[in-house]
């Protein structure tokens, strides 16, 4: 008799058990979607490796084009990123906030990667002022890169 109940406290242990295992795995887990490592302006790339060779803070306004770079070490899920290239103030001190251009590119999931998007020069010309650069994952803005254009 004495064994009969024990056999049944260990049943109705694992049975439990089960059930809390079970219910924790079911509970959806605060995952961070994407961790960046690094987000910069470069004016020089290895187009083979995405890795950058000259980072810019400052670029010229007869440059021909921009790459907006972002490191990422992992994300969560599969996702649309998107780089919206913005004109915040030209160098005469009008605000406009416009968006220039933008680029997207699907990423896969949770593989470290350096993503580059290139923008050209818009109209022929980059007009000098103060730029900014967002990466979104999917609607969600992830990262902000400023930098100024200059005329030289």
């Amino acid at each position: 008799m004495q064994k009969r109940k024990l056999y049944i406290y260990i049943v109705v242990a694992v049975f439990l058990i089960g059930v809390i295992v079970l219910y924790q795995r079911s509970m959806p887990q605060d995952l961070q979607r994407i961790e960046i490592s690094e987000a910069s302006v470069a004016t020089k790339i290895d187009p083979r490796t995405n890795e950058i060779i000259e980072k810019a803070q400052f670029i010229e306004c007869d440059d021909d084009k921009i790459y907006a770079c972002l490191r990422l070490l992992n994300q969560s899920e599969n996702t649309e990123l998107t780089a919206k290239l913005f004109l915040l103030e030209t160098d005469e001190g009008y605000l406009t906030d416009q968006e220039i251009m933008e680029k997207s590119e699907d990423l896969a999931l949770g593989i470290p990667q350096n993503i580059v998007f290139d923008f050209e020069k818009p109209n022929n010309k980059w007009i000098g002022g103060r730029y900014y650069i967002i990466f979104y994952a999917g609607n969600e803005p992830i990262a902000t890169i400023p930098f100024e254009a200059r005329l030289e």
